[in-house]
This record gives C-alpha cells, structure tokens and sequence, in this order.
C-alpha cells in the first residue's frame, strides 16, 4: 500500500530543510515524482544540476467589474451620502405634506445619527423649506431646527434665523413648535458663550453671532407675549421661554471670566464679555418686566383662564429659582388675587373702566376656579 501523496509530502519538506540535500538532482527527481508529474510534466529547467525555483503563487482572481469589495468608511460615507441626496429630493418633490415630513425625518436620521459630517451639507437645503406652502411642513421644519442646533454649534446660527422667521408665521402651530425650538437654542447657546467666556479666551466671531442671535430670539418673544392679537396658547409658549430665560439670566454668576482671567493671570477687559454682569442684570430685568406686565390684572381680565394659570405657574417658578424677584412678583400676584379672588373695589374699578363684565364674567368658571386655587 503506498503512502498517501501529504505524507510524502511532509517527509520531503523535512528532508530538503537540511541544506546539504538541497542541491542534490535525486531530490528534484524525487520531488517531481511525489508531486505526481514526474511522467506526465516536462522536466522543470536546472542550472548546474539545482532545481529551478518554484513558481510564485498566482494572484487571486478579481471579480469581474474591478477590485475584490471590501467595506471601508468611504463606501460608507457615500452610501449615506447618495442617501442623503435621495431622500431630499424625494421630501422637495413629494406632493403630501405627510409624506415630506416623513422624508426630512429620514433625511435627518441620515445626516445626524448615521453620518453628522453631512449635516454642514445638508442643513441649508433642509432650512430652505421653511417657507413650504404647507404649515405641517413648517412646523416640521420648527422642530428639526432644535435638532440641528443640538447636534451642530457650527448651524446653530443659521437654526436660529429660520426659528425667528417662523415666529412671524401665520400658522399657532409653527409658531408654538418655533418657540419650543427657541427656548433650547438660547440655552444651549448661553452655556456655549459662558464656556467660553470662563476660559478666558477672546470671543470669535462666531461666538458673537451665537450672542446676537439668541438676543434677537429674546427680544421677538418679549414682542409675542405682550401682543394683544396673538393666540393664547402662542403667548403661553411665549411666557415659558420667558420664564426659563430669566432663571436662565437670573442664575448668572458674574464672576465668570474674571475669575478665569485671575487664574491665568491675564486680565479680562469688560468689553470683551459677552456676558457682562451689569448687561445681563439689565436684560434679565427687562424680562422679568414683561412677566409682571403679563400678570397685570387687566392683562388677566382679557385673556383665557388657561394662560393665566401658566403666566402665575411661570411667576411662582421664578420666585423658587431666583429669590431675589419675589419682591416684585407677590405683589403682582397679590393684585392678581385681589381681582379674581373677590376683591369688590379691584374688580368694580376694572369693570368701570372698560365698561364690561368681564372679570366678573369668569369668577365662576372653573378655569378661574383653578387661578384662586393657584394663587392661594
């Protein structure tokens, strides 16, 4: 019985490894005959009686097309990327409002979650359907801004300028999704300047835009809140950016930035803040004045039981976070009490004045009920 050709094989390995065989013609005949071509093969060419060298191991064969396909990141940041492009064109040329709103959520998974080098591509022509015929299509838009500030400060911005135009739209629905969106972009952006600000560094040019832009969305919902034609549930929204606003500014320790400074042993000039203390007092007492401007009874009297509620939970709010506004907001909350709690010369000098019933109209409901109840 003849050994199998692999054992053979294995012998022969460990005979040729001596290099006194290894020149030797009759281990060339023997390994032509293991290998089974001793008699079938032309005999392989010798130079001085040696073997001649084997063959190299040919290459692999290539699919057909080009290389063999491996995965690697480019493949898959233009995968996401031809996605990208895909879905936003499939969100611009869809005919339903659902069907757009579904798509720009898909496009934002995409440039967000999956790939969030994309968004500084992406994040123009996303804000650019902002002024969509279609309000669900705004509003989406609305929400996605909140998104796209969160995830990138270098769009944080441009998120803001598209939020402040919703603002202005016709629409309570993208207006109330644009204020929510506001109140996390002006957060988001203070603690962003007030990092900053604490390590002593010079404020960028970028870092005043981010400042700018979160004033202007402070300023427009002050607009908001006090307007007399705005629906009730958009001036709610607008009292609770409000009110997080002035806890936010309210809560600011003035000495961020000189502290920092001292440390490092530079000295920080007060112009260069962006935060300075005296600025940020004066903004937060403007805030605090529309609030209490908001609680006037007057303002109570014309305006649905359900805003006054959140206006006084907004007002007992601040006074938990920042003490040191309780003394103006008891005192509009005690006159607001007077009127709705049964104060006859309060809501006897209210109804002369406007020559109606109102106040007296809503003692019995049972929205007002829960405004005694609140201010109790």
């Amino acid at each position: 019985m003849m050994p199998r050709k692999d054992t053979l094989h294995l012998s022969l390995n460990y005979f040729l490894s001596a290099s006194r065989y290894q020149s030797s013609p009759h281990c060339c005949r023997l390994l032509l005959f293991c290998s089974g071509i001793g008699d079938h093969c032309p005999r392989r060419g010798a130079v001085g009686g040696r073997r001649a060298p084997l063959a190299a191991m040919p290459p692999k064969k290539k699919p057909p097309g080009g290389s063999v396909a491996t995965p690697s990141l480019s493949s898959e940041d233009s995968w996401a990327r031809e996605q990208a492009v895909r879905t936003l064109n499939d969100a611009k040329l869809a005919t339903e409002a659902s069907q757009k709103c579904t798509h720009l959520k898909q496009l934002m998974e995409l440039v967000v979650h999956k790939d969030s080098g994309l968004l500084n591509e992406f994040c123009e022509p996303i804000l650019e359907m902002r002024v969509d015929a279609n309000a669900l299509v705004r509003k989406t838009i609305a929400g996605l801004c909140e998104q796209i500030g969160v995830a990138s400060v270098d769009q944080r911005a441009a998120c803001m300028d598209c939020v402040q135009g919703l603002l202005q739209d016709e629409t309570a629905a993208v207006q109330k999704a644009a204020i929510k969106s506001a109140s996390t972009l002006f957060k988001t952006s203070f603690e962003y300047v007030l990092t900053h600000q604490k390590q002593g560094t010079k404020p960028t040019k970028h870092t005043k835009d981010l400042w700018k832009g979160s004033n202007r969305l402070k300023d427009d919902l002050k607009t908001l809140a006090l307007s007399e034609t705005a629906n009730d549930g958009v001036k709610m929204q607008a009292v609770r950016f409000l009110e997080k606003t002035l806890i936010i500014l309210g809560s600011f320790d003035g000495t961020a930035g000189a502290t920092s400074g001292a440390a490092s042993g530079k000295k920080t000039v007060a112009s260069t803040l962006l935060l300075d203390p005296d600025q940020v007092a004066t903004e937060a007492d403007s805030v605090l004045g529309v609030l209490l401007e908001c609680l006037k009874p007057e303002s109570i009297a014309a305006q649905a039981a359900t805003a006054s509620l959140v206006m006084i939970a907004s007002a007992v709010s601040v006074c938990e976070k920042c003490p040191q506004y309780c003394e103006f907001v008891a005192q509009a909350l005690v006159d607001v009490a007077e009127v709705l709690g049964g104060g006859e010369s309060g809501g006897s000098a209210i109804g002369a004045e406007d020559g109606s019933d109102a106040v007296d109209s809503k003692r019995d409901t049972p929205a007002v009920a829960s405004v005694k109840k609140e201010l109790r």
